[in-house]
């Protein structure tokens, strides 16, 4: 399988990862994690989120699909953290093993049916009384500044290319997360919006 990211670090780096960078952080301090927990973020890319969770005291794991973007989480985590190249749609891991799921501006890449079981297996990994944090697009309402953080968003997504912007599309067009969250045996607990409408933070939890 081709490596999308291979080659292309440095501009995630300098691009991508600042400015999710502000998101990780309110996401952190919407539902603060506690010292021991066990804490797995999918589609960890660089490891950037997972920097704050280590700080707090947490157990550490990561996946995904991209070798070159392990590599980078293993040039910012270190030891710290269990790092696994895999497909969120068959997480490497026993059921009910995480206090904490993390997955941040991913579920809109993805296909309708892809997200569904990828919601799923982040439901079978959690345990009973833990938590998982979405954040991604959402559909509104937008305030003004929402209107115009949309606009950007819109071109940036195209810049990732047809097949990218049109599941982008999909996902914001059916309503984002809601839309798609009753196949996945999760409910939407709580939801924080961000950036005018145009982002939010979900918790959710265990059916």
């Amino acid at each position: 399988m081709t490596d999308a990211y291979a080659g292309k670090i440095r501009i995630y780096r300098a691009v991508i990862d600042r400015l999710n960078q502000p998101l990780q952080s309110i996401a952190f301090k919407t539902h603060p994690p506690e010292r021991g927990m066990n804490v797995l973020d999918v589609g960890c890319g660089t490891g950037s989120q997972l920097v704050r969770y280590e700080a707090a005291g947490c157990s550490i794991t990561g996946v995904d699909l991209s070798p070159a973007m392990l590599a980078e989480a293993r040039t910012t985590l270190g030891k710290a953290a269990d790092l696994h190249l895999a497909d969120a749609t068959n997480l490497p891991f026993d059921s009910v093993t995480f206090d904490l799921v993390l997955i941040s501006m991913m579920l809109h890449e993805l296909t309708p049916d892809t997200r569904i079981q990828v919601l799923a297996e982040m439901s079978r990994v959690l345990r009973s009384d833990g938590a998982v944090i979405v954040t991604d697009f959402t559909a509104g309402p937008l305030t003004l500044k929402g209107r115009f953080m949309r606009t950007l968003s819109w071109a940036f997504e195209r810049l990732a290319g047809a097949d990218h912007f049109g599941e982008f599309r999909t996902f914001v067009k059916a309503g984002g997360l809601p839309a798609v969250i009753s196949g996945s045996r999760l409910r939407l607990d709580r939801e924080r919006p961000l950036a005018g409408g145009n982002v939010a933070v979900y918790i959710c939890r265990a059916v």
